[in-house]
């Protein structure tokens, strides 16, 4: 179970350091997209097409740029249970 920790922590703090760094991420991404692109003489330039954009969108789905030293927000409160 430990481990099972250790992985979530490490998970969860991937997450936050990407969530600050999207546009570094994004960047690196086209970047890899030219480079690759450019290497195989654009043979393969539909599919490098689409891994740019699933890589994008997977970036965009983190949600907005935090500040790094924004407070995370707390989550919504627990609705009490409702009398049936």
């Amino acid at each position: 179970m430990a481990s099972l920790f250790v992985m979530l922590k490490v998970a969860r703090r991937a997450e936050k350091l990407a969530r600050e760094h999207t546009d570094e991420i994004e960047r690196g991404i086209r970047k890899v997209a030219k480079t690759v692109d450019e290497r195989t003489g654009g043979k393969h330039s539909e599919k490098i097409g689409q891994a740019e954009a699933k890589a994008g969108a997977l970036v965009a789905r983190l949600g907005p740029k935090q500040p790094a030293n924004a407070a995370p927000e707390p989550p919504p409160p627990e609705q009490p249970p409702q009398p049936s």
